[in-house]
């Protein structure tokens, strides 16, 4: 059984690094019509992951994964995780600028070169990506999931694992050096801060607003920095 656990993570960490490479690679087919035909195409697949991602998750831990509607209290989980984690990550932004230089994430980097060679249809599209629907699956695959199956009778271990499994997938290389180091820690402070955020309220709609606010503003800075 732990062996099918497994399987099933690594097929959803599969689908999430595969989909989010196809979006971040659309812009340069040149083709408007055939990019925009492959977005819509990858976005089909994107759909039928998310369900997928939430009937394995229903079959192997028995958790149904709904979009509940956030209350205020979950509003009040969503903006003071965000301010928390924001505050860590520029305080680790600043020291790791201070001890090894530039530190742009190469995922970030890769967003912002794709952002900025787009055309109005693509770029709407693109972002739509950002800040909904990698969210989305993101928070199903990692928080959904991997929460639940995996020592979901130890909230902390769970938030730890499912927080270095993310941020070293974010990261686009195998090897953490000086270099990436310090945004391996930035995505280990919005990973655990996700975390948190669903084991206190128990709903993945949490989880994804939360990381869908951190996109939001993120891709707004990276587009005010690029003008």
């Amino acid at each position: 059984m732990f062996i099918k656990k497994l399987l099933f993570l690594g097929l959803q960490i599969f689908w999430v690094m595969v989909l989010g490479t196809l979006f971040t690679n659309i812009g340069q087919i040149h083709n408007q019509l055939l990019a925009l035909l492959a977005y819509l195409g990858v976005l089909v697949v994107y759909g039928l992951s998310i369900k997928g991602s939430s009937m394995i998750t229903a079959y192997v831990s028995q958790t149904q994964l709904r979009f509940t509607r956030l209350t205020r209290a979950d509003g009040l989980i969503i903006i003071g995780t965000y301010i928390f984690q924001l505050g860590i990550s520029v305080t680790i932004s600043c020291v790791g600028t201070y001890l090894f230089g530039d530190v742009q994430a190469t995922n970030e980097k890769m967003i912002n070169d794709s952002l900025a060679h787009l055309s109005i249809p693509l770029l709407v599209a693109e972002l739509v990506f950002i800040i909904v629907i990698g969210p989305v699956f993101e928070e199903m695959a990692f928080r959904g999931y991997m929460m639940n199956v995996f020592f979901k009778n130890n909230a902390s271990l769970s938030i730890i694992v499912s927080t270095l499994l993310f941020a070293y997938l974010h990261m686009h290389s195998l090897v953490l050096t000086t270099h990436n180091l310090t945004a391996f820690l930035i995505y280990c402070t919005l990973g655990g801060a996700l975390g948190y955020a669903y084991s206190q309220s128990q709903k993945i709609s949490v989880s994804i607003g939360l990381h869908m606010l951190n996109n939001l503003i993120a891709t707004i800075m990276m587009v005010i920095a690029n003008q």
